[in-house]
């Protein structure tokens, strides 16, 4: 091939402005940055690939496609990247053959963690907490300063882990339930679906103070989500019940509800509830629904609202998440 007679050399630093964008839970768009400019049009091929230890496996490739600026050349091209739902580091290579036939990688990685809410990142890896062996992921949890509660999917109990010091323990072991709520110095626990344990964390008791089994009339019930608020503990089963008891399990107040959402969070006098991948929204004092929200995760888990932050526990990827509030309420 007959090399361009105002051939450049460009620098790695040009070639590595390239812009990447989430566009699917499991898809993200690798485009050139705006501000790629050569100096002539010195790349003649790129691909897109992986490396293992010994080998570079290209899974696209393309010809860039050449606009003019000023005096510059931009050397456009994109991929669209189908990623694995497992995923949450996606590592790749783009190799820029030249027209010298020399070549730069440009070996990079994205975060899956940005759609539909680019202001998205992590907070805690599911591996950080020295994971229970056997159990794939959060089911649900709470945050308090430094301290991560969390209930491992499967029968492991109730856990405390130190974000500072890394230390984790075992508060409360159980065999069934899915759910719990934190405020202050309590953690109300759902066991077996049917019944919600108090858990004092000064003197590490707990005790029953609620159970839907044991009475006729609500029997049938199952627990899909509790949040606890100043005093007052929000229980919504799958019978389209909402309940508010006080913290000695008494109850003030019984209602509906118009979801069958799993986990629950509340803030400024709004529940937050899961159905696949939305977020449902309860306004309490007008008790109506309002407009759902697209999950920040194709299989969330949980969500709580804490410190102007929408944290979540992402299931496939393993992580949890925060978004600003400020974002995820943009149009509510």
């Amino acid at each position: 091939m007959m090399i361009d007679e105002e051939f450049v050399v460009p620098s790695f630093r040009d070639i590595s402005k390239i812009k990447i964008q989430q566009i699917d839970y499991d898809s993200i768009y690798i485009t050139n940055a705006d501000s790629l400019y050569l100096d002539s049009k010195s790349i003649s091929l790129i691909y897109l690939g992986h490396k293992t230890a010994n080998h570079f496996i290209i899974s696209d490739s393309l010809l860039p496609v050449y606009s003019k600026y000023n005096d510059s050349h931009i050397p456009n091209f994109s991929f669209s990247v189908k990623v694995c739902p497992d995923t949450l580091f996606y590592y790749f290579t783009l190799r820029f053959v030249l027209f010298n036939s020399s070549f730069y990688d440009l070996d990079t990685f994205f975060v899956m963690c940005k759609y539909p809410y680019s202001s998205a990142e992590t907070f805690l890896l599911w591996q950080d907490l020295n994971s229970i062996i056997g159990s794939p992921s959060v089911q649900d949890f709470a945050i308090s300063d430094s301290l991560f509660f969390y209930h491992p999917f499967g029968a492991d109990g109730l856990y405390q882990y130190d974000i500072l010091t890394k230390e984790n323990v075992q508060l409360m072991m159980y065999d069934s339930g899915d759910f719990f709520a934190f405020d202050s110095n309590y953690i109300f626990v759902d066991i077996a679906h049917s019944s919600i344990y108090k858990y004092q964390l000064l003197n590490s008791s707990y005790s029953e103070i609620i159970n839907y089994h044991a009475n006729v009339e609500t029997r049938d019930y199952d627990i899909a989500g509790i949040a606890a608020d100043q005093g007052i503990l929000y229980v919504t089963t799958y019978n389209y019940i909402l309940d508010k008891y006080d913290y000695k399990g008494n109850l003030l107040e019984k209602g509906s509800y118009p979801f069958q959402t799993s986990s629950l969070t509340k803030y400024e006098n709004k529940l937050y509830g899961i159905i696949g991948q939305n977020i449902m929204v309860y306004d309490l004092d007008k008790q109506i629904a309002l407009k759902s929200k697209a999950g920040p995760a194709k299989n969330i888990t949980s969500i709580k609202i804490i410190d102007k932050n929408l944290y979540f526990s992402d299931y496939n990827r393993r992580y949890i998440g925060k978004v600003p509030l400020a974002e995820f309420l943009d149009d509510i």
